[in-house]
């Protein structure tokens, strides 16, 4: 059966249904490539699929709608039978309004028809993560309620008016009222006459001194029967009363207001995200200590702002129509840059859930943010990678169709003539496909093979590039004591192409120069250069000056670069030819002159 994620899950199992194999093994293949976190399991029947929900954690099942046994909204019935929560997309090639309705009533998370092309497997992907990600989101917000109802006082919140915002489960079994009966009544429902006459003339003068009180008041329940209990009254900064009730003889602990409300700060303060709690109007009213500690205010500076001075002027009028429409049944969420004390901004997702009275009307929100700097800076670098795969898709079949084309004809015309110069031709248009593949190949690699990184020595691999190259290694120069932190093979194969580029351009003994930048480091040769109107279209996939080769170095060397989190650049070298450089790298030097920079930077 599925488990619940923890905030520590690396990996997104994903569940992919389909009876045509190669197309699942093709869905599998590019979700795997655009996002390390996926792990793809495949079944080719639903009740395969089902085994697996039932065994294995599941974290979204993707599924095609017309197969064998049953259809796609079928086997969504029987997973959400097992498992309310659990992210179901419907992938189909049988698209029409009238499934896609069915598919929306029937309550699927999310609805995408299958198309040519490989960008639907980019948005897929995001849709995947999306899904997870809101379904984490909501488990969490109910496990921070989960830890307030389980504390084993009665928790109430009331306006200032006397009515209840909310109450946990043990306030209702101590009242005998269920949670919706008492959130938005007055807290004269639970009063004998003689309970409203104490808190005029002993309780409330003692909250107007002292924000506080402690003692044993009686109860009316639900059942008319009267219930003894300790009593703790005290005020939040925002003018929130907090109410904690223990059965004066039902329990051997009694509450206490320094026991009572640290069990409920402790209770929000716990969470690693951002816990808040606004009044109808979007006033804040509470909130939690990582709140404090991400903005740097404090917790009464804090209850004492507007929301829109937490956000930039750019996103106010964006927060304002979130705090003003609500929807999925009083659930919403907001992305938006949080604005510390000190001006920074950070990415944030906030979701809440709206709080009503018995009559359904809103009384306010509870809501949680979720810091998602790292998740937006991860989805830019795979938009830059999926942009290199489709790249890369729309150049296939043209490049690799040519030499096709050439042996087919060769041998053909040696059919025909019987002359043996026609297969030498179709072998040679052979060899050339198969180095198109392996170049191919290499590139489409490039965005996935920088998973585990160490201490490279960049003289090493580019001495260790030179076999095979056809570069002298006497007109090689690489600083010794330059280290970069990545995937030895990937820069092997990015130096193996910058040094064939450079034989290609600049002559078969080019001088090929490697050394540090302030951020980075250069490799440059002594050739004719790259005119500046070309520099950013030579890493094109299918983009040379050779008419013999397929083009894909260049390329790959950028793949490369991007999935290592570098960029890359060209410019013109000290001696005229092409220099490449690549930034954002993080260098190691050995020598205690790690400041160094090439002068000609």
């Amino acid at each position: 059966m599925s488990g619940i994620r923890t905030p520590s899950s690396d990996r997104i199992t994903v569940l992919n249904v389909d009876d045509d194999p190669a197309f699942s093994e093709l869905v599998s293949t590019y979700l795997e490539r655009l996002d390390d976190r996926f792990e793809v399991r495949t079944a080719e029947t639903p009740r395969a699929a089902l085994r697996i929900v039932d065994e294995e954690r599941v974290d979204c099942v993707v599924s095609d709608f017309d197969m064998p046994e049953f259809d796609g909204l079928e086997l969504l019935e029987s997973v959400r039978s097992k498992d309310a929560d659990l992210p179901f997309i419907l992938f189909t090639g049988k698209g029409s309004e009238e499934i896609a309705s069915r598919a929306i009533s029937a309550g699927v998370t999310d609805y995408l028809q299958k198309e040519s092309g490989t960008e639907q497997y980019e948005i897929l992907a995001n849709r995947i993560r999306n899904a997870v990600s809101e379904t984490e989101a909501n488990r969490q917000m109910d496990r921070a309620f989960e830890a307030i109802d389980a504390a084993q006082e009665g928790i109430g919140l009331l306006d200032d008016d006397g009515t209840f915002l909310y109450v946990n489960d043990t306030y209702c079994e101590i009242t005998g009222y269920e949670r919706a009966e008492l959130v938005g009544e007055h807290w004269h429902l639970l009063a004998p006459e003689d309970g409203v006459a104490q808190f005029e003339e002993e309780i409330q003068p003692a909250l107007e001194a002292t924000d506080h009180w402690q003692g044993e008041t009686t109860y009316a329940r639900k059942d008319d029967r009267p219930v003894v209990v300790d009593h703790v009254l005290s005020y939040t900064a925002d003018g929130t009363m907090v109410c904690l009730i223990s059965d004066a003889f039902g329990t051997e602990s009694h509450g206490t207001p320094e026991g009572g409300d640290r069990l409920l700060d402790e209770a929000l303060d716990a969470m690693e995200d951002i816990f808040v709690v606004l009044d109808a109007d979007g006033n804040l009213l509470r909130a939690n200590r990582r709140f404090a500690e991400v903005t740097g205010y404090s917790i009464e500076e804090i209850t004492e702002m507007d929301p829109s001075d937490l956000v930039r002027d750019e996103d106010v009028g964006r927060l304002e129509a979130y705090l003003r429409e609500r929807e999925d049944a009083g659930r919403a969420k907001l992305e938006s840059s949080l604005v510390t004390k000190d001006d920074r901004t950070i990415p944030y997702e906030f979701r809440t859930r709206e709080m009503t009275d018995t009559y359904g009307y809103t009384i306010g929100y509870v809501g949680i943010g979720r810091d998602v700097s790292a998740q937006r800076r991860r989805e830019r670098q795979l938009e830059r990678q999926a942009a290199q795969f489709e790249s890369f898709a729309e150049v296939l079949a043209h490049d690799l169709r040519n030499p096709l084309t050439v042996a087919s004809g060769r041998v053909q015309e040696a059919l025909e003539t019987g002359s043996t110069e026609h297969l030498d031709a179709a072998d040679n248009a052979l060899a050339n496909l198969d180095k198109a593949i392996d170049d191919l190949a290499d590139a489409m690699q490039g965005g996935s093979i920088a998973e585990s990184t160490t201490r490279v020595q960049l003289a090493s691999v580019f001495e260790d590039a030179l076999s095979g190259v056809g570069v002298d290694s006497t007109r090689l120069s690489v600083d010794p004591d330059l280290f970069v932190e990545g995937d030895a093979c990937a820069i092997t194969r990015l130096a193996e192409n910058l040094l064939s580029n450079a034989v290609d351009h600049a002559g078969p003994s080019p001088s090929v120069r490697v050394g540090s930048t302030q951020n980075g480091f250069f490799v440059e040769d002594d050739g004719p250069g790259i005119p500046e109107a070309d520099r950013e279209t030579v890493f094109e996939p299918g983009e040379t000056s050779k008419s013999d080769e397929g083009g894909y170095g260049l390329a790959s060397v950028r793949q490369i670069a991007l999935a290592h989190g570098w960029s890359v650049r060209v410019t013109d070298g000290v001696d005229g030819g092409a220099r490449f450089e690549f930034t954002d790298v993080a260098l190691e030097e050995q020598t205690a002159n790690a400041d160094r920079a090439d002068s000609a930077t």
